[in-house]
């Protein structure tokens, strides 16, 4: 054994490589990386600074899990208030906060002695990097998942600072109650960088059982403009659009806010979406829900894919999905006249179950909208991203125009890629049990 004194010392390049080694992946290693930061003191800034980028405020697995409870989610809440206000420089490496705010009235009711509500204060004014912010309300069983609830205002105060948050660059609201647009403008003026916005199960200008407040739908009366303002770039909606997106634009002050967008995610097509960003939009994730029928596509989406600025459409399809087969052949229909539909775009379709397989024609009715001989120069990639295995070589011979092309790729993902590809976002294993 060597002598202690003889020992090298690893370079902090070295270190910093085994660390993000640990770190790197949807699912981070923080056993080990816990472990690494107690070998040495070369190892604890590095290890800290990835244990802390995202903190979880609930002791589920998943932020719709059903497991754990109201007790433990307060105390986790807790002993990190208490951690941060007693190392206070773990609070700058904090990138990303979500929350699964219990709906105990009582957290709620005495402000003054609600020990989870003076426990967010602190953990928030301790984060001053804060970039990415979730929250929700936490599930107490199966059927709760598909509730939605009002944010208590005093979860609000606690969490949202008076003074814009420079930093706050992603806002995500899930099951959320809104009575109306204000309540979501007025959240995002104080973060007046922000960028994306996610808004998952969300209930906007519906007023709650037995509430008759008039003013909880129609756009209200137009403020005095702020010079604060925000410019959105990216908005995933997981409600029907329509209704919300139209009122949307006649409520908010500056309708840049939603017209300025480069990446969209909806699992309702709506032509009104589209055509007010057409100018401005990179990317399309129009993720279909399960038993969906699937309404024929409009001019907006096919003009965005004939144009310039459009560079990636990802499309998550399943074989519960109605009239899936007569829209892709409406689609089919439309392009003999856009010789540039597609062109230099990479388009990637995800495929959940094997069920798709079984209707043939959906793969080479796919494979002539994207590789028949009316789209030329045609897409720069399709990618048949697969969420099962051993049927590579059957999808591919399903789609020999586009193989012929050189533009075709087949892959399987795996279920926590495949989750993230099409930005899934329940809970599989409450959904499981």
């Amino acid at each position: 054994m060597a002598h202690p004194r003889q020992r090298s010392r690893l370079s902090q390049e070295l270190i910093d490589a085994i660390v993000d080694y640990l770190s790197d992946g949807l699912t981070p290693d923080f056993a080990n990386l816990r472990a690494c930061s107690l070998v040495a003191r070369p190892f604890v800034h590095r290890c800290q600074q990835r244990l802390f980028s995202s903190v979880r405020l609930y002791t589920a697995p998943h932020p719709f899990c059903v497991c754990g409870d109201d007790d433990a989610a307060v105390q986790t809440t807790v002993n990190m208030a208490q951690l941060l206000v007693s190392s206070p420089h773990l609070g700058a490496y904090v990138k990303e906060v979500s929350i699964a705010y219990p709906k105990t009235e009582s957290l709620f009711l005495d402000t003054e002695n609600s020990d989870y509500l003076r426990a967010l204060i602190d953990i928030f004014t301790a984060i001053p990097a804060l970039e990415t912010l979730s929250i929700q309300p936490r599930a107490i069983n199966w059927d709760d998942i598909w509730n939605i609830y009002p944010v208590p205002p005093e979860l609000v105060q606690a969490i949202l600072p008076a003074a814009p948050c420079k930093s706050l660059r992603r806002l995500e609201l899930t099951r959320v109650h809104l009575k109306n647009m204000t309540e979501l403008e007025d959240m995002l003026k104080l973060a007046n960088n922000l960028r994306e916005l996610v808004l998952r199960d969300i209930m906007i200008y519906e007023p709650a059982d037995g509430d008759g407040d008039s003013d909880s739908s129609g756009p209200r009366t137009p403020r005095t403009p702020e010079k604060r303002e925000v410019l959105l770039e990216s908005l995933e909606l997981r409600v029907v659009p329509s209704y919300f997106f139209q009122e949307a634009l006649e409520a908010f002050q500056d309708i840049r806010t939603f017209t300025n967008l480069r990446t969209v995610c909806i699992d309702e097509y709506d032509d009104f979406i589209l055509d007010s960003n057409a100018e401005t939009l990179e990317e399309i994730f129009l993720i279909r829900r399960h038993g969906q029928d699937v309404h024929l596509i409009g001019r907006a989406l096919l003009d965005l894919l004939s144009g310039p600025v459009l560079r990636e459409l990802h499309l998550k399809l399943t074989s519960d999905l109605t009239n899936l087969d007569t829209n892709i052949q409406h689609i089919r229909n439309l392009t003999n006249t856009r010789s540039a539909f597609a062109s230099d775009k990479s388009i990637f379709i995800n495929l959940q179950d094997t069920g798709l397989l079984e209707e043939s024609k959906l793969l080479s009715a796919i494979d002539d909208l994207f590789g028949g001989a009316h789209v030329e120069p045609g897409p720069r990639r399709v990618v048949m991203q697969l969420a099962f295995t051993g049927k590579m070589q059957e999808v591919r011979e399903w789609m020999p125009r586009l193989d012929t092309r050189g533009v075709l790729e087949v892959v399987e993902l795996t279920d926590a890629q495949f989750a993230a590809a099409t930005k899934h976002y329940r809970c599989s294993e409450c959904s499981e049990a």
